[in-house]
Parts: structure tokens; sequence; C-alpha cells
């Protein structure tokens, strides 16, 4: 269990589970994985909390699992990856007129390689103000 305190006057906690796994290198890994470099994909503005904005898909020659991590381009946390799946998701709503392009950068690695994709997201404007 991890408990998180805030510094407040009356400070806040909350205690959370946390599982760990740990997975071993293989001897024999000698591929680093395989992605695409670079991808753009839209969203709307109004897309809810929690929508796919795209699945990274990487590949290994030597059968590693894979482990993606925004790294870069996030600053907002608008969005947030699966660590072993590479699903791309929306992680805070997003505002079109706070910012309409985001270009991520995203590390996937088999525990000994290391590589980098970019994404590139624009957020497509819908009109709040309904006539």
């Amino acid at each position: 269990l991890v408990k998180a305190s805030d510094g407040g006057n009356t400070p806040l906690s909350n205690i959370a589970r946390v599982s760990i796994e740990v997975i071993g290198i293989h001897n024999e890994t000698q591929n680093q994985p395989k992605i695409i470099p670079f991808q753009s994909v839209e969203v709307f503005e109004s897309d809810p909390v929690g929508h796919l904005v795209t699945l990274l898909a990487g590949t290994d020659d030597d059968g590693d699992p894979l482990f993606y991590d925004i790294v870069d381009g996030n600053i907002n946390f608008d969005f947030s990856i699966s660590r072993d799946k590479g699903s791309l998701i929306v992680a805070r709503r997003l505002d079109w007129e706070r910012q309409a392009d985001y270009n991520l950068t995203v590390s996937v690695t088999d525990g000994a390689f290391l590589v980098y994709t970019h994404v590139h997201v624009s957020v497509i404007d819908v009109n709040e103000q309904r006539p």
C-alpha cells in the first residue's frame, strides 16, 4: 500500500494498492523494438476522458514484451498511455482554445533497447454554443 499526503493546513491523504511486476530481460535480446516513427491523429475536443486516441503498436523480433511512456509534449498531462498495451487515451478534458495541437514523444522499450516515436495530435474544435 502507498499513502500520499498533501502539505495543507488540514492535510488530506489517500491510500492506494500498488502492484509491481518485475520482468527479466532475455539474455538473447539482440533486436531493438520497431515502431512507426511518426503518426498523426485527430480527436474532437468533446471526446471524453478515457477515449482511445490511437494504439501504438510496436513489434520486437525477439518476442520481448514492450513498454510505452510519453516522455515529451504532454506538459498538462492531457494524455496518458497504457504502459504495456500502447493505448494512447485522453486523460483530461481537451479544449481547442487552450491547445489545438500536441507533439508527443513516446518511448518504447523491451528492457534492453529504447526507441522513440512521435505522435502529432490535432484537436478539432467543436461548437460549444449551439444556436
